[in-house]
């Protein structure tokens, strides 16, 4: 996965979702650098991610990008927290695009090299890339497979467990949810598939989303 086929896929995907998942995938390529962030930075993406569920407001978000762009300067040239504003940039396609750019390299703590005008990132930075498009498709599933939730599916069970997951970031919990869906009637394998395989999820999950009514 190159940084251009990464940028494509952002491309072709951004006029069809929401700024919400836009500023989500933005904050979920940002949580993959938690290690690194310190806590003003970790609230940057907290932030984030209460912009997206409309629980932040735009005077706070301004505030705090101006706060942010103030501490850039007493981090590494290249580390991870330079971009931990991601989440918040207005309009949200815009982060998202420069958590696929910078977020990466700075993970792996590698300096990209540009030579004749091409990019040469390592193996780690790919995998780092693909671990990005993995997100994305997570949370921009919904656009590729035809599902829609029977509400006979929506009991205590399944909406209590969506909403645990969705709260606190307890994506260990999907294979839960596939079989409480799965007690209430689901037969969709493009949705219970989704929620046992393994790997990359996200706030914004688009099974968790249709679940509970999110777009």
């Amino acid at each position: 996965m190159t940084e251009a086929e990464a940028r494509s896929q952002l491309l072709g995907v951004k006029d069809r979702v929401s700024e919400r998942k836009l500023r989500l995938f933005a904050c979920a390529c940002c949580r993959r650098a938690w290690d690194w962030f310190d806590d003003e930075s970790r609230s940057l993406v907290l932030l984030g991610e209460r912009l997206a569920d409309g629980l932040a407001t735009n005077v706070e978000r301004r505030a705090a990008s101006k706060k942010a762009s103030e501490r850039v300067g007493s981090y590494a040239t290249g580390h991870p927290a330079n971009y931990a504003f991601c989440g918040i940039t207005s309009p949200a396609w815009h982060g998202a695009d420069l958590a696929i750019i910078h977020l990466p390299s700075m993970i792996t703590g590698i300096t990209m090299r540009r030579a004749s005008g091409e990019v040469r990132s390592s193996k780690e930075c790919r995998i780092e890339k693909e671990h990005q498009q993995k997100l994305l498709r997570d949370i921009v599933g919904h656009l590729f497979v035809s599902a829609s939730v029977n509400s006979a599916w929506l009991t205590p069970a399944v909406v209590s467990t969506a909403r645990s997951i969705y709260r606190d970031h307890a994506f260990d919990r999907m294979p839960i949810l596939a079989d409480a869906l799965q007690d209430a009637g689901c037969t969709n394998d493009d949705i219970l598939n989704h929620c046992r395989q393994p790997g990359e999820h996200a706030r914004g999950c688009w099974v968790v989303d249709l679940i509970l009514g999110k777009s």
